[in-house]
């Protein structure tokens, strides 16, 4: 990954950029997102995407069932990985 701001490659994990200080990290907290992922599985699928606020992913998930079950699955290694972005493409990974 590479900062928004000055383009200097960031480590894996690294939140803030040590060139110009800018923090590179989803406000969000990533154990909020697991937790509505995994319980997407009982029925809810989709409220991790709501409240990231990537809403149109969302609804999607909530018609479709997260995807037939794939997408949440999906959703859930990319957080465990902590890849898994918000609305404005930053990482959850706190």
């Amino acid at each position: 990954m590479f900062c928004p701001n000055c383009g200097r490659e960031l480590a894996p994990g690294e939140n803030v950029c040590r060139a110009c200080s800018s923090a590179y990290a989803s406000p969000y907290s990533r154990d909020t997102v697991m937790f509505l992922c995994v319980i997407g599985f009982l029925g809810l699928s989709g409220l991790h995407r709501f409240y990231v606020g990537r809403w149109k992913g969302g609804v999607l998930f909530l018609l479709t069932g997260g995807l037939f079950g794939i997408g949440t699955i999906i959703d859930l290694v990319k957080i465990c990985k902590r890849t898994f972005e918000d609305d404005n493409g930053l990482p959850v990974c706190s």
